[in-house]
């Protein structure tokens, strides 16, 4: 099979050569795969907090979570291998959700263990190589989070072909590709919350910059053209400059710098990505620049911080854990046979509107 992958691997690379659809970025990390410690047994992650309403009217029904969902498994031990877009916070609380599934299981004599194995970058072709020595290893199920769907997607295709399942989580794909899905599927709604934030607490007036995360990326993608839509619902507001910043924390810091020098009169910046809202708020908090309103994605400590202390406006993010949670069930109920490519399930996790007023009703 690694051969095989191998050779699909090297076409889907002189495509993108053309195309452009493979995408870098640094990271303050460097990734390494390990399995993480089960902590004591939690209270479920399945029912958490209500959704803050740009979720489809889908996800209240043939979407929302099925508590049957890996309520049963048949094994007695399970290994699974991860392989997220990159090195970044936005997973730690996925992690955590995963740790609390696992330990609901070893209290049932049920050991679950997995490798975390991280790309380095927010590189597609960075991550096929770590899906393909993921499968070397002959999981029960191979998790991802989907970086390109151009360059990944056919990647999933050859690896379920090969006999192993694969479970898409956080990130999902348009094409069909896996077995299952857990994660936030509408990321316009998501964007279009977050610039309708922002846009009401600059009056409706003013000029703004928009950090736009990886041009790959779909979930980016989707929450840009969903800042735009809030956007443009108000005339006195201009967009001045987009730049795209890879999810990369220091990028994020640099291209802010410079938005702030080109445009004087700069009242706001919006990023669609999970790094973006903190870099901005670095350069702000350097500049001397006067006000300016953030807006951003994602649960980290850093975001987190910025809500807290005034610095960051808005931040939307999908329950992580919820994601992990549930991501960890239902790859039980694939590497059981329950659930398979051909009726692959997926689950919309609830999004979360975190703003200084609403932090305490998500436990932050």
């Amino acid at each position: 099979m690694k051969k095989s992958i191998g050779i699909f691997i090297a076409a889907i690379l002189v495509v993108c050569l053309f195309a452009g659809c493979a995408e870098t970025a640094s990271t303050e990390n460097a990734g390494a795969a390990e399995t993480p410690a089960v902590p004591a047994a939690a209270e479920s992650a399945g029912t958490a907090a209500e959704s803050a309403g740009t979720e489809p009217a889908a996800a209240e029904n043939e979407y929302a979570w099925d508590p049957n969902i890996g309520a049963n498994p048949e094994k007695n031990e399970y290994y699974f291998v991860f392989v997220p877009k990159l090195v970044h916070p936005f997973y730690e609380p996925l992690i955590e959700g995963m740790e609390r599934a696992a330990a609901e299981y070893a209290e049932q004599g049920i050991t679950v263990t997995w490798d975390w194995d991280a790309p380095a970058a927010a590189d597609a072709v960075l991550q096929t190589e770590k899906m393909e020595a993921a499968a070397a290893k002959s999981p029960d199920v191979l998790g991802v989070a989907v970086q390109d769907p151009v360059v990944i997607d056919p990647i999933v295709d050859e690896i379920e072909a090969a006999g192993i399942p694969v479970m898409l989580f956080a990130d999902d794909t348009a094409s069909g590709a896996g077995s299952g899905f857990v994660g936030l599927k509408d990321f316009y709604g998501q964007g279009y919350m977050v610039g309708k934030e922002i846009a009401e607490a600059m009056n409706g007036e003013g000029e703004v910059g928009l950090l736009m995360g990886s041009l790959a990326a779909v979930s980016h993608q989707g929450r840009l053209e969903g800042i735009k839509g809030a956007l443009a619902e108000y005339p006195g507001i201009t967009i001045v400059s987009e730049q795209a910043t890879d999810d990369d924390l220091q990028k994020a810091v640099e291209v802010t710098e410079q938005m702030m020098n080109a445009n004087p009169g700069l009242n706001a910046v919006i990023s669609a990505d999970g790094s973006g809202a903190a870099g901005a708020a670095r350069a702000v908090a350097d500049s001397g620049h006067g006000k300016i309103w953030i807006g951003g994605f994602d649960v980290n400590d850093e975001n987190i911080e910025g809500v807290k202390d005034g610095s960051i406006y808005c931040i939307a993010a999908q329950d992580g854990i919820e994601t992990g949670y549930d991501t960890l069930r239902m790859m039980i109920d694939i590497a059981d046979g329950k659930i398979t490519h051909a009726d692959k399930r997926e689950v919309w996790v609830n999004n979360m509107k975190l703003m200084q007023d609403t932090l305490a009703d998500y436990g932050y």
